[in-house]
């Protein structure tokens, strides 16, 4: 008979609890399995579970158990995530469960009826020793930082200006519809104001460069967004790549992206590897971060000289390449963890020869997850298709990933922000900047 030991109860009571429990499960599962990036978009969907109960007033709680086989089972330990709700008689939305099952991994649902009760279990890769089990029950049960976040003053006048705005409206009941009204178009024309000044950082051209042309697109799902793209020419003439995706959705993720892509484009100058710039980015991101958000980023360096592409990725999606005869493959090379959660993290560099014909093609997450009104996801495979059959120019082929996801999409609402980024290897010296 399984052997079960329980490692921590921690209460969902508010959303700052709902964030500090999901990162502490980023740090749990990136000690289970570091190369498993799948683990980045359960993390998400589980935060989506918390806040959806947490919105309806359940007493919820998350546990976290060790279950080991008997000797004579082959199976491998496992790590069990417990979620339940005391007081709630509602199960989770069917496309929460949905994407939990679409992750492969275990989950088990009973008694949903009366008392909403979620095990889902994640396989440990090898037995754990005492001291792994120890270490994940510290990290579980650790104190909150509440008290320390509190002393941190966020010093962006926009963001208090919005807060203090909309706590006055809730508080005056007897402001009248024309006053409300009025409220309400400054705020969002203050939202269009930021919106707009978040477009105007992004870079609007690829840079002019021997053998590459560039073209991108963002198109964020609320009025700001998390997601960003860069280009950075550098000083020996080589040209910086980025592309990013925020956790988390609206301004806190809008404002984090400015912070991560100011920090990001003034390394890039001082630290001339990629691997290099993603590890000073990410130490000091991890100071300047109370909200306990965390940012993915693929960067890579393209030399004009040789043709050569070094890159290096803090758990975003890999990019995909499309060869000169069609071919088409994800980039190879192992990962480390995303940006803001732990300092002192190794970033792997890797590099690959482009040639004549090659295309490459960075996303964000809110492509291949874009859902339609039946809560099927776009994916990869969909993705990988329009790649295949697209001409290989940059405009053209970003135009036609674009429209063949709103396509699939329909009338459905865009759930997060959609990032793409197209390169074009062309082998030639002499041509213009292209408008994105």
């Amino acid at each position: 008979m399984s052997a079960i030991s329980e490692l921590g109860q921690v209460p969902l009571a508010t959303w700052e609890s709902c964030q500090r429990t999901r990162n502490k499960m980023l740090r749990i599962l990136q000690l289970i399995e570091p190369q498993e990036i799948v683990l980045i978009p359960l993390l998400s969907q589980l935060s989506d579970a918390f806040r959806w109960l947490l919105e309806q007033q359940a007493d919820a709680s998350v546990e976290l158990y060790h279950r080991s086989p008997p000797p004579w089972e082959t199976r491998k330990s496992e790590l069990l995530i417990r979620l339940q709700a005391e007081t709630f008689s509602t199960p989770l939305p069917d496309h929460l469960i949905q994407v939990l099952h679409n992750n492969s991994l275990s989950i088990n649902i009973r008694d949903t009826v009366r008392r909403p009760d979620y095990s889902i279990s994640v396989p440990f890769q090898h037995t754990p020793d005492p001291a792994l089990l120890a270490t994940i029950k510290e990290i579980f049960t650790e104190p909150s930082r509440d008290e320390l976040l509190k002393a941190i003053e966020l010093e962006n006048i926009v963001q208090k200006s919005l807060v203090i705005e909309v706590q006055s409206l809730l508080q005056e009941k007897n402001k009248s519809f024309e006053e409300l009204s009025e409220a309400r178009a400054r705020v969002m024309q203050e939202l269009e104001i930021a919106r707009a000044l978040q477009i105007a950082i992004l870079p609007d051209s690829f840079p002019a460069t021997s053998g590459l042309l560039g073209a991108a697109r963002i198109q964020p799902a609320t009025t700001m967004a998390g997601d960003f793209y860069d280009f950075v020419t550098l000083p020996d003439k080589r040209i910086g790549i980025v592309i990013a995706d925020v956790s988390g959705k609206g301004v806190p993720a809008a404002f984090f992206m400015a912070v991560s892509r100011t920090n990001l484009r003034n390394f890039a100058y001082e630290f001339l590897s990629p691997g290099a710039c993603l590890a000073r980015t990410n130490n000091v991101l991890c100071t300047q971060n109370p909200t306990l958000l965390f940012v993915t980023v693929f960067y890579c360096i393209y030399d004009p000289s040789n043709g050569t592409l070094d890159y290096a990725n803090g758990g975003h999606n890999p990019p995909y390449i499309r060869h000169a005869d069609g071919l088409v493959e994800k980039l190879d090379g192992s990962s480390g963890l995303v940006l803001g959660v732990l300092p002192e993290i190794d970033f792997p560099e890797h590099r690959i020869q482009l040639s004549p014909g090659d295309t490459l093609v960075l996303f964000t997450d809110g492509l291949t997850e874009a859902f339609n009104s039946a809560h099927e996801a776009y994916g990869e495979e969909s993705l990988v298709e329009v790649i295949k059959c697209s001409e290989s120019a940059s405009e053209t082929m970003l135009e036609a990933i674009f429209t063949d996801v709103a396509q699939f999409a329909g009338e459905a609402p865009q759930s997060d922000d959609i990032t793409v980024a197209v390169l074009e290897f062309i082998g030639e010296d002499n041509f213009s900047s292209i408008p994105l």
